[in-house]
């Protein structure tokens, strides 16, 4: 064999090699893909479902903040969500982790807001919050 076929053999074989890694590496991404958003396409829930996980994750929100006060948000966070994977395994709701930690943050904010800690200014002419913040607004306090 002369020199000439031994470079093109070597070439070919490293060619061989890199397109076989490529696939690999192709495939080892699909296969975070899919894991990635296999429990979002998993977590359509109907209607009821919803309203369900709402109830419970204002209900954890409640609960957590008044039995574990002194706790930071953080630890308050983890407890919810154990919460609220708890009852919702109870009532036989099959939920992932970010529809569970959504639900919470939408209690979290919704509670906020009710409770008159949060205020909005709203834009009249576009309907779009312009200016949020927490306290009450100037012209709501009685002088």
């Amino acid at each position: 064999m002369n020199i000439t076929q031994e470079i093109t053999q070597i070439v070919s074989q490293a060619l061989l090699y890199l397109i076989e890694a490529g696939i690999l590496a192709g495939l080892f991404y699909a296969r975070k893909l899919v894991q990635k958003y296999k429990a979002v396409l998993d977590s359509k829930l109907t209607a009821s479902q919803r309203q369900l996980l709402d109830a419970i994750a204002k209900d954890a929100i409640v609960y957590i903040g008044k039995q574990w006060e002194e706790k930071d948000g953080q630890e308050k966070f983890s407890l919810a969500v154990q919460h609220v994977l708890d009852s919702a395994n109870h009532y036989g709701l099959n939920l992932s982790m970010q529809d569970v930690q959504a639900a919470i943050e939408a209690a979290y904010q919704r509670s906020k807001i009710d409770s008159g800690k949060v205020s909005k200014i709203i834009n009249i002419d576009s309907g779009k919050v312009v200016r949020a913040f927490i306290g009450p607004i100037e012209s709501d306090i009685q002088k």
